[in-house]
């Protein structure tokens, strides 16, 4: 056995102190007095010059896309209990089952419907999921395969008419489909158990209200907004705006708003309560807005259109009408849906060029696990750019979004629209007329029926 002798360097605090040989330790306090650091402010600006310089340098929002769809994905729908799987339906009529941690279809059914897909959601329990379509049909579909042959549905509807959207209900076991008519449906039937429609025109778009889910939020192709009560079997409201709307969503903190995505490029945000009047209007798509999501906190929602970019907004933005954050990508086509994960990390997004692709939510948030010191420093940054942001350098880096050049085209000939539409009115009022001032939140409601 081999003996050795360890020693250990150790010093007298008496002789090697902070003042000097013999003196003892003392801790040095931090005088916080202003007068003591005369030029704390200029470090902190430039601090917070460099935070907001490195935002934009490391903003880099996306992933990763899963392209094996062959045509126009229309629909996804993220699965209730489990993060990481995702469900996309396309027009061709397949169904995938994603999983965004291996970017790899976990389930695939390549001929799920004969028509285009044009919805899919899951149950509360993510056990199953169901897909409607163009060709009248309605199919129920395990969340896993069983067995190695093809995968055949659980259940299967036929309707009377083309089906364009489908929600499903929170605590029981039905389920809701939008075409000619509104018609709830029960898993234990053949037949929808009611059927609903306010005027002749085609309904769109339907979503169930998670916390009161006898509540359904339509739109309709007649440029009205529909609010139906499944218990009373009644419509509650109707409301007209100036153009169509193509998507709503509800806000999962605030149960009884919601935001609807139109035709003219904005984003009304309205209380169902009080229909009469918009919340908010959210101006910044330059051509028409498909889709529509909240963020799981509610207080940001995530918009995508024609206009081929992804826009995510604070909803206190309303009366500056600008978004957070721009994302787009030179392949990306019309964004046809939107998706915001229930961890309020990543953002989907269905397109026209056949991809679902995922975006991280903060655009400059490393997706690595950040240690103690790195979130500090974040948090500091943070801090200091929002108490410097109204300087003049930290607000131009700030305001600065990178965007398409057609994008950037139809920017500015909205700019040379808004200068002359304002140089008219100037005109009318200088020669003693009284010109008609539109305003986009006042004038966005036409009617209102109950």
């Amino acid at each position: 056995m081999v003996k050795f002798k360890l020693k250990a360097l150790s010093r007298d605090p008496l002789k090697h102190g902070q003042g000097g040989v013999g003196k003892e330790w003392t801790k040095q306090e931090r005088n916080l007095k202003p007068k003591y650091h005369p030029f704390e402010k200029a470090k902190e600006y430039t601090r917070a010059l460099n935070s907001m310089k490195w935002e934009k340098m490391f903003a880099q929002p996306f992933i990763c896309a899963f392209d094996d769809h062959v045509d126009t994905v229309q629909c996804l729908a993220k699965h209730p209990t489990v993060l990481s799987t995702v469900a996309a339906a396309d027009c061709a009529g397949a169904v995938r089952l994603w999983d965004i941690p291996s970017r790899q279809a976990k389930m695939v059914i390549p001929h799920a419907h004969k028509g285009i897909a044009t919805g899919v959601t899951f149950t509360p329990d993510g056990a199953a999921f169901l897909s409607c379509s163009k060709d009248q049909t309605v199919k129920m579909w395990r969340s896993q395969a069983t067995g190695s042959g093809p995968i055949k549905p659980v259940a299967e509807f036929l309707g009377e008419h083309n089906f364009d959207c489908i929600s499903y209900h929170e605590q029981k076991s039905n389920f809701v489909t939008a075409g000619q008519n509104l018609e709830f449906w029960d898993l234990n039937r053949t037949r929808p158990i009611h059927t609903f429609n306010w005027g002749e025109e085609t309904i769109n778009v339907c979503k169930y209200n998670r916390a009161s889910p006898h509540l359904v939020l339509c739109c309709m192709r007649d440029r009205a907004i529909c609010l139906y009560d499944s218990r009373a079997q009644q419509a509650a409201q109707k409301l007209y705006l100036s153009n169509r709307s193509n998507g709503v969503s509800w806000n999962p903190m605030r149960p009884m708003e919601f935001a609807a995505a139109n035709e003219d490029s904005n984003i009304y945000l309205f209380d169902s309560r009080k229909l009469n009047k918009t919340r908010g209007v959210l101006c910044g798509h330059v051509d028409t807005v498909l889709s529509v999501d909240f963020a799981p906190t509610g207080r940001e929602l995530v918009s995508g259109g024609f206009d081929k970019c992804l826009r995510v907004w604070e909803l206190t933005a309303w009366d500056t009408g600008k978004s957070r954050d721009v994302y787009a990508a030179k392949r990306m086509q019309r964004v046809w849906t939107t998706v915001w994960t229930a961890d309020n990390n990543f953002i989907l997004s269905g397109s026209d060029d056949c991809n679902v692709r995922l975006w991280k939510s903060v655009a400059n948030k490393p997706l690595k696990r950040m240690k103690w010191k790195e979130t500090r420093a974040l948090e500091y940054g943070e801090k200091l750019k929002e108490r410097f942001k109204a300087f003049p350098e930290i607000a131009r880096i700030a305001k600065q979004r990178p965007v398409p050049k057609e994008v950037k085209k139809k920017q500015r000939l909205r700019a040379v629209v808004g200068e002359s539409q304002k140089r008219k009115e100037k005109n009318m009022e200088r020669v003693g007329q009284k010109p008609k001032k539109r305003n986009i939140k006042k004038d966005a409601v036409l009617a209102v029926m109950e």
